[in-house]
């Protein structure tokens, strides 16, 4: 179960702690009661984007409940376009009669700070076409993407003569219940959230070429009133939602979603967009926490590494189907085909969660056997979504740093882009 990762971290014997990383210190803390960390292996190594490029090893002295400073020699990073990482793996040395030698007993990462790239205005701005129906911007690499004016959605995305979306990309803000939010009952409470993930009102939809080197779409809507707001006090509304997007001539489509909802209302579940494409697209990489399912508020086990495999891999069979296999802190990932065309999702990071189902069909299934049989793939790229919480199971909520609340606004930004690596692949 991805939850054991978690125990095991919580509960690991060495503390870490940042210093000076610029300066390639670090605090390690023996949590020990009667072992000396001079008994473990201490490995350290640093990433370039997930791949390791250099590893090292230190020796702690350090007896039960001691603190000391340790100063790694690696080599300052000169390429802000990646992300370097500090990790440190402290390992069993001998075989133990519950583990081999190599087992890890504790980990930390560092994120090593670089100066921000610079901000690369592309060379040339993608044509475009409008009628009273949609606009269709024309990108370099027989690349198409079509807008509707009517539904203000981003409705077709054709890579190399290939449709990549089959149905729009839209805004979503919930999931498929867990067990715990039955129990505090989220789908009663949130329900105005569900209704208006479906539904909405455009307000504005115009062009913006204002910004060089870029195609922009700027949308709005009205999201009208729900059945459950908080004091269950008719609102009017549940809330302002604004898409902008960006597309530049290489195809990639920039997406910032911001939503001032109703503060009457109850907790929003999630806050993201839904991407459903065909089935043939069951591919997923991602550089990120990982490899196991992470959320909000449980991702002290997980790794930021690059992690694969295919989007049936993804789900965890709970007894009841329900949101998993969520992937958080995200910095890129692809969706592709077993040829590897497909799509490329980036940002500063984001979470996603990926099924053979979209939340409807998943909510409705009481066992994994009644899922229906799939022909597409589902993608929830999201800024966040609730916690799982879990201090009880029948009417606890996550902690309050852990939900989106809706006394304030919340703004995000992805992108994504057509891939073909079938030529790496061969």
């Amino acid at each position: 179960s991805p939850k054991l990762a978690e125990v095991k971290a919580v509960y690991q014997n060495v503390g870490f702690k940042e210093g000076n990383i610029c300066g390639h210190s670090i605090f390690i803390k023996n949590k020990f009661q009667f072992t000396n960390l001079a008994d473990y292996d201490c490995i350290w190594y640093i990433t370039k984007d997930g791949v390791e490029i250099k590893r090292g090893f230190m020796l702690l002295d350090l007896r039960p409940g001691e603190e000391g400073m340790f100063v790694i020699p690696f080599d300052d990073p000169d390429d802000p376009e990646c992300e370097f990482i500090l990790n440190i793996s402290i390992q069993l040395r001998e075989r133990t009669i519950w583990a081999d030698a190599g087992h890890e007993i504790a980990f930390a990462q560092f994120v090593i700070p670089q100066k921000k790239p610079k901000k690369q205005i592309p060379a040339k701005t993608p044509s475009f076409d409008t009628d009273n129906e949609k606009v269709t911007v024309n990108c370099s690499g027989n690349t198409q993407i079509v807008f509707s004016k009517k539904t203000g959605l981003l409705i077709s995305y054709c890579f190399k003569g290939r449709e990549l979306l089959r149905e729009p990309l839209t805004p979503n803000f919930y999931r498929a219940w867990t067990d715990n939010d039955r129990g505090n009952q989220m789908p009663r409470r949130c329900e105005a959230w569900v209704e208006n993930s479906k539904t909405r009102k455009l307000t504005d939809f115009s062009l913006d070429m204002s910004e060089k080197g870029f195609i922009g779409i700027k949308t709005s809507f009205k999201l009208p009133d729900g059945p459950r707001i908080r004091g269950d006090m008719y609102g009017g509304w549940v809330g302002e939602l604004y898409i902008n997007y960006k597309i530049a001539d290489s195809g990639e489509v920039i997406v910032t979603e911001r939503i001032n909802p109703n503060s009457n209302l109850y907790e929003m579940p999630a806050f993201g967009m839904r991407l459903i494409a065909d089935k043939s697209f069951d591919q997923i990489k991602w550089y990120g926490n990982g490899p196991h399912e992470t959320a909000w508020d449980r991702k002290k086990g997980a790794k930021i590494g690059i992690y694969g495999g295919s989007v049936r891999e993804q789900f965890v069979p709970y007894l009841k189907p329900q949101e998993c296999g969520t992937k958080t802190d995200v910095r890129f990932a692809y969706l592709t085909d077993e040829s590897g065309l497909g799509l490329k999702f980036k940002g500063d990071t984001f979470d996603f969660s990926v099924f053979e189902w979209d939340n409807d069909e998943i909510i409705n299934a009481m066992h994994e056997y009644e899922l229906p049989e799939s022909d597409k793939t589902v993608m929830y790229i999201n800024y966040r979504q609730s916690g799982v919480g879990g201090d009880t199971s029948w009417g606890t909520l996550a902690h309050p740093e852990f939900m989106l609340s809706c006394d304030k606004e919340y703004k995000y930004t992805f992108s994504f882009c057509g891939v073909d690596e079938t030529k790496r692949r061969k």
